[in-house]
């Protein structure tokens, strides 16, 4: 078969192998991204996208169909035992926020994972590149200079091989990955066989839309029905340690007595089923998130309970950090492939901090009773997500590519601490970049942007609260096209803004506001592509240090 040349193989099409490939595609990066099923995926699965999440869609361009498509997420109702009919308890599972300036994006957003990949794939078919479906990895040998892959292709019962060479393999086929199989890379971890669930998508009619419906508990038996974005559809979630999931998965009429049994709901209209899938707790990660020119991403690198939603949101920024890692490789001679290694130093200790909190979700979800001991409902309380789940507090500030000058507080060191609460008083290098509204370019266009429209993936953006001659010396160091430079002056400010890109006066004092090391003299503030602070300094010679860690200039 004739397939234009890539630089990279990505091997699998969900949400995090289209957002890596999108990110690589917008950077020129030739890619093939590969399939084993032969067809496109169905079902909810990972539906929830966190704020954090959202803000990388709004980067690659694919946030307004996110949210045409999609919708924010309905409060839980809990049913009381004896009827199923009384509302018990209602509660808001997210904190629904009002956006801020900084945070443009403040709550979680629902849509079918399935939804979510044919959105991508729309986008990423815009630069010239399509899913390859049925065809799957089978080995792969690497040397210094690239990886040597083999496929097989499966079409109208006909398999074919095919052997193709490129610079660099990512694996994001899952759980189950025969790259990290073939790398020997061990996936550490424990199965809770105790913990199972019945996932099934399907036609029903007969419950309102308005909540996430919630019947007894998983103690024993428990059925949640969640309205999906399509009208007839709902997704059904069934398990318990009296329930055989395995049973109710092979037998459609078994399911519908289950879900009438413990709703004790006669009105409900069964249809058809769109997707199922037998759900286990497997709590995994694997050590290393690569081995050579071979990196793992997403489920191929940790996998964990669904208990706060977090599965696709830490995969998508696994994508995104390893994206314009790569992409800076490749395009630049003077970029060193070391600067790979900073994916792994970056990610893992956020992947060991997530397990951790989605494991003690999910002891809280099988510990809930629905009654208490003297008989009166108890609050689900293992349904409502902390906000620090919304991985707003995600950083990386023990990177050895990040640079802060600032002075460094007692303990800041310790890498446990990759989830933190918001705390706008304080940015770090390493923390995620925040956004600024109320910027009014000066060149006669007063249309206002915010710093969210001047961030790309496909470039490092330098933010210079004051004009410093020596600070653009030292970025001309830098390869051609991988810095934007924009100068931010405050309101009535007369810089004229010689050597920069831009110059934005900070109308509203937002920019000011939010990047409050400036106003302690470190005017320079890196932002690299992922929307991460990369560098926060006083002059060039941290400029210097931080150009020297990442494009080896």
């Amino acid at each position: 078969m004739s397939v234009e040349p890539a630089s990279i193989l990505i091997v699998g099409a969900g949400p995090t192998g289209l957002i890596l490939a999108l990110a690589l595609r917008q950077n020129n990066i030739p890619v093939r991204i590969i399939e084993k099923d032969t067809e496109f995926h169905k079902g909810q699965r990972g539906a929830g996208n966190q704020p954090r999440t959202l803000e990388i869609y709004n980067a690659l361009g694919t946030l307004p169909d996110i949210f045409k498509e999609g919708h924010v997420p309905m409060p839980v109702a809990s049913y009381k035992i004896q009827d199923g009919k009384e509302v018990v308890l209602k509660m808001d599972m997210v904190e629904v926020g009002e956006p801020t300036p900084d945070v443009p994006f403040r709550t979680p957003y629902l849509i079918g994972q399935s939804h979510n990949e044919e959105i991508h794939r729309r986008h990423l078919a815009n630069y010239g590149t399509e899913v390859e479906l049925g065809t799957e990895l089978f080995d792969l040998t690497q040397d210094e200079n690239g990886v040597t892959a083999e496929l097989a292709h499966h079409k109208d019962g006909q398999e074919t091989k095919e052997t193709v060479r490129v610079k660099y393999l990512v694996s994001a086929e899952g759980a189950r990955s025969v790259a990290r199989k073939l790398l020997d890379i061990p996936f550490l971890g424990q199965t809770h066989d105790a913990m199972r669930l019945n996932l099934v998508d399907m036609q029903l009619k007969g419950v309102s839309r308005d909540v996430w419906h919630q019947w007894g508990d998983v103690g024993s038996k428990a059925v949640y029905i969640r309205p999906t974005e399509w009208p007839d559809v709902f997704s059904i979630m069934t398990g318990g340690s009296d329930v055989d999931c395995d049973l109710i998965h092979n037998d459609r009429q078994a399911l519908i007595d289950l879900v009438v049994e413990v709703t004790k709901r006669d009105n409900l209209e069964f249809g058809d089923i769109i997707w199922q899938s037998v759900w286990r707790a497997n709590v995994r990660m694997v050590e290393k998130f690569g081995k050579g020119r071979v990196f793992l991403i997403g489920d191929a690198a940790h996998v964990h309970s669904p208990t706060g939603g977090q599965g696709l949101n830490t995969g998508a920024q696994d994508a995104i950090n390893l994206a314009w890692k790569l992409s800076l490789v490749l395009k630049y001679p003077s970029v060193q492939p070391s600067l790979l290694d900073s994916y792994e130093n970056e990610r893992l200790p956020v992947v060991r901090d997530m397990l951790f909190r989605t494991t003690e979700l999910l002891k809280a979800t099988v510990n809930y009773r629905a009654k208490g001991q003297d008989g009166t409902p108890a609050e689900p309380s293992h349904m409502r997500r902390p906000k620090i789940l919304q991985q707003l507090g995600v950083n990386y500030r023990w990177s050895p590519i990040v640079v802060d000058e600032q002075p460094k507080e007692e303990g800041e060191e310790d890498v446990s601490g990759a989830y933190k609460p918001e705390d706008p008083s304080v940015l770090k290098a390493g923390d995620r970049a925040p956004d600024s509204p109320g910027l009014v370019r000066v060149d006669g266009n007063e249309k206002k942007k915010t710093l969210f429209d001047i961030f790309r993936p496909t470039r490092h953006t330098v933010l210079l609260f004051g004009e410093n001659q020596e600070v653009l010396e030292v970025l001309k160091k830098a390869p051609a096209g991988s810095l934007y430079t924009v100068l931010v002056v405050p309101k009535e400010n007369s810089a004229t803004g010689a050597g920069v890109d831009a110059v934005f006066v900070d109308v509203d004092g937002y920019a000011h506001t939010f990047y409050p090391s400036v106003s302690k003299g470190f005017k320079t503030v890196i932002i690299r592509p992922d929307g991460v602070v990369g560098a926060i300094v006083k002059g060039k010679e941290g400029v210097e240090k931080y150009l020297k860690a990442v494009f080896g200039a």
